[in-house]
């Protein structure tokens, strides 16, 4: 009788457990930068301003009819305006070359030379590419020095969140190297 209660009682704790849920950080796909780097200005990327709609823990998918699907089990380690920041610097500081490239929010009592802010427009998936749209400014004490953008379609390799994933870093890196770009190109 004994048995049979515990077996119960396994089986409903069995049928009471949530699924687990998957959490995603964001990456560019390029390498640490060489250790022969040149200083460059500092350079703070973020903060990064996303439509509300998109700054959720959860990973977003959108349909043709403009309805938004959160997708289940599947979210951000962390905020999503501050893994963008991450991601970017990251790439940036790589394709460029600098060392001294941070995040927002930086922990740093220093002020940046540069400061780069990102306005995301779009960063959504319906079932067959992801749209990224976005702008930026770098600013030094408050001056504009330049500003540049970006808007492309990066093609989903499949339906779950690790293909959603896969597609947001790829579309960062190209992101990131259009933003080392644009900073490259202003004098220092």
């Amino acid at each position: 009788m004994n048995a049979l209660r515990l077996g119960v009682c396994c089986l409903l704790l069995a049928a009471c457990a949530s699924p687990t849920v998957r959490y995603y950080r964001l990456q560019t796909a390029v390498a640490e930068p060489a250790a022969s780097t040149e200083a460059g200005p500092t350079l703070q990327v973020g903060p990064v301003s996303l439509p509300a709609w998109l700054n959720r823990p959860q990973l977003v998918r959108t349909e043709p009819s403009g309805r938004v699907l959160l997708m289940a089990r599947a979210e951000w380690a962390a905020p999503l305006p501050q893994l963008l920041a991450g991601a970017l610097a990251k790439g940036i500081g790589a394709y460029l070359g600098w060392r001294q490239v941070r995040a927002w929010p930086s922990t740093s009592p220093y002020a940046a030379d540069w400061l780069v802010t990102l306005d995301v427009h779009a960063l959504s998936a319906d079932a067959k590419q992801l749209r990224l749209d976005a702008d930026w400014r770098v600013l030094s004490n408050g001056q504009l020095l330049g500003r540049g953008a970006l808007a492309l379609d990066e093609p989903l390799t499949g339906t779950d969140a690790d293909a959603l994933v896969a597609a947001h870093n790829r579309a960062l890196d190209k992101l990131a190297a259009a933003m080392a770009a644009s900073l490259r190109a202003i004098p220092r």
